[in-house]
């Protein structure tokens, strides 16, 4: 069948930039309570999530010293008349709340497609009473291949913090747990092909350890189904991370999980190294070993340079690498690999836009190019 020649730019849906527009006035205004996790934050010397963070693990509502630092290291534009530091104007509650958008476009010879969908809409709120803290967020959610309609609700995080002193943290509830670089992306081949999806909440029982250049935490995962693929997913794992030098960051992660009825290992090194004050590294690599009744072997790659230039923009290079071997057995090689070029936009400190395009080959399938768009606004 011959494929329909189509301009790659019509498939990019103008709701896109309608939303787009739309956020960006209305939140230029609008003092943002949430920032997702940025780990190269550690470039600057800031190694724990806490920083910034109610959550150890990252993401969700910022500190109060954490607002500062969204609005000075990643926004073009500035708040006029901000004060140096905004904890007096923060009370011991928030509420805050995100949305994500995504346009995607996937070229092979045979078919392009296009689709342009919300990804989350989330509301979330805290109480933090320096001891003792809650954390709670909730929303909507549509998986790519299911009907525009199907807007599913769901509670991400739903949490208790209590903190008996200034460097151990105690945490109980639904959360993701800390593992690997915890990059903002929805998709990352390390993640896909290792089975770690972008919403992988669970419940659990998380004693942390947070100093200024060292970071141990031990989680105990309670049986709990994920969101997206609605495994049943249970296991221990145990994270360390360690700072160098002020702004380089590296870190271990290692995990018994038990997923469906399937027993599985992994092992995750992660690192990010500053070369200088603009360009830095962020390198993963991980296994996954699976154990009967299916036994298996799977490795994944994740490298991407960054380099800041001006008005808020960060080129990147990325290249992704994973393949699968079953073992003693003679079934070949599974293999996928992907190269991206983009960048990602800080407009404001309320929004960021990463948009890349690269191509992705897979055994036994045709090559793929792609082409993404996300936009990710905070209120």
């Amino acid at each position: 069948m011959k494929r329909k020649s189509t301009n790659i730019l019509i498939l990019i849906n103008s709701n896109f930039l309608l939303y787009f527009l739309k956020f960006n006035l209305s939140l230029w205004f609008i003092l943002p309570n949430v920032l997702k996790a940025f780990p190269e934050t550690v470039r600057h010397g800031y190694l724990s999530c806490t920083t910034c963070h109610l959550s150890p693990s990252g993401r969700g509502i910022l500190t109060p010293y954490g607002k500062t630092l969204s609005h000075e290291l990643y926004s073009y534009k500035k708040i006029k008349n901000e004060s140096e530091s905004l904890e007096s104007e923060v009370p011991w509650w928030q509420i805050g709340g995100r949305s994500r958008l995504m346009q995607l476009i996937e070229d092979t010879p045979a078919i392009q497609e296009g689709h342009f969908f919300p990804m989350q809409t989330e509301l979330e709120a805290s109480i933090d009473k320096e001891v003792w803290a809650l954390g709670l967020s909730a929303g909507g959610w549509r998986p790519i291949d299911e009907e525009k309609e199907s807007l599913k609700a769901y509670v991400r995080n739903a949490y208790i913090l209590w903190r008996p002193n200034e460097t151990w943290n105690v945490r109980a509830g639904k959360f993701r747990i800390s593992h690997g670089l915890g990059l903002p992306d929805h998709v990352i081949l390390v993640n896909e092909w290792l089975g770690w999806s972008h919403s992988h909440e669970t419940q659990n029982i998380e004693v942390s350890r947070l100093m200024d250049d060292l970071v141990l935490q031990g989680s105990w995962i309670l049986p709990s189904k994920l969101l997206v693929s609605e495994d049943t997913f249970s296991g221990v794992s145990l994270n360390l991370e360690r700072l160098l030098n002020s702004k380089h960051k590296i870190g271990f992660n290692v995990s018994s999980f038990r997923r469906n009825n399937l027993n599985e290992i992994q092992l995750n090194l992660h690192s990010i190294a500053s070369l200088n004050e603009k360009s830095f590294v962020q390198m993963e690599l991980a296994r996954r070993s699976l154990s009967k009744p299916v036994s298996e072997d799977e490795y994944a790659l994740f490298t991407r340079f960054s380099h800041e230039i001006k008005y808020g923009l960060r080129p990147f290079v990325q290249w992704e690498e994973a393949l699968s071997k079953a073992v003693n057995s003679s079934e070949g090689v599974s293999q996928a690999r992907r190269y991206y070029v983009g960048s990602e936009w800080f407009p404001v400190v309320h929004a960021d836009i990463m948009v890349a395009l690269g191509n992705q080959m897979e055994s036994g399938l045709d090559d793929t190019k792609i082409f993404t768009l996300i936009g990710h606004f905070y209120f």
